[in-house]
């Protein structure tokens, strides 16, 4: 087994964000999942996910993304401001990553599911 890692994860509601098309604004819905930290840590993360899903929500609103932002290297970016966003709402020891669910994002586990469900 992984040292110092955690497999458990928590997705969140999906969210509406605005991206600039040109002079217009067209909306994408996304989804975010968190990784949680090792550790005690699950119960402290599940109860900040509402006020982690706002904060985001309110960075991605405020970000003039445009759909470029969810491709290769921006995305990766993206994810990781999102995960600041969560850290700087939180602590650094409740989250270890921000993922941008897609297609290619693999089901999740069912303690993650039950986390989901339970968190959101």
């Amino acid at each position: 087994e992984k040292v110092g890692y955690s497999e458990d994860k928590i997705r969140l509601k999906r969210m509406m964000v605005p991206i600039a098309a040109g002079g217009a604004t067209s909306y994408e819905v996304i989804t975010v999942q968190l990784a949680l930290a090792p550790g005690e840590t699950a119960r402290p993360a599940c109860w900040m996910v509402p006020i982690i899903h706002e904060k985001m929500l309110m960075y991605l609103a405020s970000s003039h993304l445009e759909r470029a932002d969810f491709q290769g290297q921006r995305r990766e970016l993206l994810a990781k401001n999102l995960l600041n966003v969560a850290v700087k709402a939180t602590d650094r020891s409740y989250y270890t990553g921000v993922e941008l669910v897609d297609e290619t994002t693999p089901p999740l586990e069912d303690k993650s599911k039950t986390l989901s469900l339970q968190c959101s």
